[in-house]
C-alpha cells in the first residue's frame, strides 16, 4: 500500500474491510480450512516439531481447532498463547479440549497451568486477518506476535484462505512468517 495517510490509519481501514469480507465467507470457509489443515500437517516442520504453538481460532481466522485436536490425538505437544498487558505473550500447554476457556478481548485461551518454552524445532502457527505475498501479516494491531516472533528461533507458518492474501500495509516492526499456508 502507498504511504498516503498514516500506517496506523491504513492498517485500521484494512482490518475493517477484511473483517467485513470474512463475515460473508459462509460454509465455503470450512472446506478451505480443511485444505489448509491438510497442507499444514504434511509439512516437514510439523512432522519434526517438538512442540506446536498455535492460536485458538476465532471467527476472523483460519481454523485451528482441527489442528489442536489432531495434535492431542497423535501425542504431539501443543500450546496456545495468553496475552498480557504490556504486549507480552506466554504459551501454555493444552492437554485436552477442556483446557481451552474464554479469555480476554473475546479470544479463547488455554488454562494458565503449564507454560512452555520454544526450541529451534518448535512450529509456531501464526494468526492473521490477511497476509501479503512476502509473508507479512496484518493482525489485530496489538503487535503481540511481532514481538514474539522477533526472538523466536523455530519455524513460523501463517494460515490463510487464498482470498486473504492481499496488498496490506507493512511497517518497520512487522515480522514475516517463514511460510504462508493457504487453500
Amino acid at each position: 500500500m502507498n504511504a498516503s495517510g498514516g500506517l496506523k490509519e491504513q492498517k485500521a481501514a484494512a482490518r475493517a474491510a477484511i473483517k467485513a469480507r470474512r463475515e460473508s465467507a459462509g460454509a465455503a470457509a470450512a472446506l478451505k480450512d480443511a485444505a489448509v489443515f491438510e497442507k499444514l500437517v504434511r509439512l516437514d516442520a510439523f512432522a519434526g516439531a517438538d512442540l506446536v504453538l498455535t492460536y485458538i481460532s476465532g471467527r476472523f481466522e483460519a481454523d485451528t481447532r482441527r489442528l489442536i485436536d489432531h495434535c492431542l490425538r497423535v501425542g504431539k505437544p501443543v500450546a496456545a498463547p495468553v496475552a498480557f498487558p504490556g504486549g507480552e505473550m506466554t504459551f501454555y500447554a493444552i492437554g485436552s479440549p477442556d483446557d481451552i476457556i474464554p479469555g480476554a478481548r473475546g479470544f479463547c485461551e488455554p488454562v494458565r497451568v503449564r507454560p512452555v518454552s520454544a526450541t529451534a524445532r518448535t512450529l509456531c502457527v501464526v494468526p492473521a486477518l490477511a497476509f501479503n505475498g512476502e509473508n507479512y501479516r496484518l493482525g489485530y494491531g496489538g503487535g503481540y506476535y511481532d514481538r514474539y516472533l522477533s526472538g523466536f528461533g523455530g519455524f513460523s507458518a501463517g494460515l490463510c484462505h487464498n482470498e486473504f492474501i492481499l496488498d496490506i500495509p507493512v511497517g518497520d516492526n512487522d515480522i514475516r512468517v517463514d511460510l504462508v499456508i493457504s487453500d
